[in-house]
């Protein structure tokens, strides 16, 4: 596959789920979501149990919807 093709697919992808959410603890690929409510329901979920989250909008450009830190205790190191 060439870069070209994959900037393509990749392009396609951000338009049919633009809001996107990485969580690194959580899961290896990215969670992707049609719209903004499903998206802020699992990034909510998330949050409960204490795992950075990174909640993306990407259809034309990138934009941080919101974003938390690991609850974590004060002598590990916060993202």
């Amino acid at each position: 596959m060439t870069t070209k093709q994959i900037n393509e697919e990749l392009s396609i992808k951000n338009k049919m789920t633009p809001y996107k959410i990485v969580c690194p603890k959580h899961s290896l690929t990215p969670l992707r979501f049609e719209d903004l409510t499903a998206a802020m329901i699992e990034f909510d979920r998330l949050n409960k149990w204490g795992y950075a989250a990174i909640l993306t909008f990407n259809k034309s450009k990138l934009v941080i919807v919101n974003c938390c830190y690991r609850k974590t205790n004060l002598k590990e190191r916060r993202i």
